[in-house]
């Protein structure tokens, strides 16, 4: 699935925007979820709160904003860089302006199915087949990990451990240093030691999660909301 937000003061054209997006989804027969916020403020909010998206159609003319300011705070103050972003204006002048923003592509104002299809069709080819690898440590004792082969992370002293199908691995490192690259739409924190891959729990217990290879990772009750949370997202986006 792919998970899409549209951040632009028009509201009718989030509206045209979303109705494109479903369009192609149903050609290709694959799902997504569209979000659309009509000002740069409210969609700041929604990543502080810790929301996350694959592709951000981002409008350069905000009304309360630009939308180069938003995509620096998301590139620099909260180095969001996994999340792709096009851009949208009715003007084509903004090339060098938007170079250090590390942009995807660019849409212009009206759109054209064709052109909504050529984007989506790029970041499927680009980004959405490729397996994501995390670096988990520092320096020479680091280790490089396909994401969806992990397990669970668990934290020991100064050291974490890296649960897989096959191997359990230890580097040093300090657990709250992964978290930030971690898919939120796989991994949840359930516990201060623990982060598990919602891919691979089997059952969910009053405090404590069953995963497949047979561990039963503990859930703090200060963590318990969050992976109640966690549950109803992934059944709504049936994953």
């Amino acid at each position: 699935m792919i998970k899409v937000a549209i951040c632009d003061d028009d509201i009718q054209f989030i509206y045209k925007l979303e109705q494109s997006i479903f369009r192609f989804a149903e050609m290709k027969r694959i799902k997504v979820d569209v979000d659309g916020y009509t000002s740069g403020a409210e969609f700041i909010q929604k990543l502080q709160q810790s929301e996350r998206y694959d592709l951000l159609f981002l409008d350069i003319e905000l009304g309360d904003s630009s939308g180069i300011i938003v995509g620096n705070w998301i590139r620099s103050q909260i180095q969001y860089e996994s999340m792709q972003i096009v851009f949208v204006s009715a003007k084509e002048m903004y090339a060098m302006q938007l170079f250090d923003l590390r942009p995807m592509n660019f849409l212009v104002k009206p759109i054209q199915q064709e052109r909504v299809d050529y984007i989506l069709d790029e970041y499927e080819r680009l980004y959405q087949f490729q397996p994501h690898i995390i670096e988990i440590g520092k320096g020479r004792n680091s280790i490089r990990i396909e994401e969806h082969s992990v397990f669970y992370l668990q934290s020991l002293a100064r050291k974490i451990q890296v649960v897989t199908a096959n191997d359990t691995l230890c580097v040093y490192g300090k657990l709250s240093e992964v978290i930030p690259a971690l898919n939120p739409h796989l991994f949840c924190v359930v516990h201060k030691s623990y982060v598990i891959n919602l891919r691979y729990a089997e059952s969910f217990q009053k405090d404590s999660v069953h995963m497949i290879n047979g561990d039963d990772i503990p859930v703090s009750r200060s963590m318990k909301n969050n992976l109640d949370h966690a549950i109803m997202e992934k059944m709504r986006c049936g994953g």
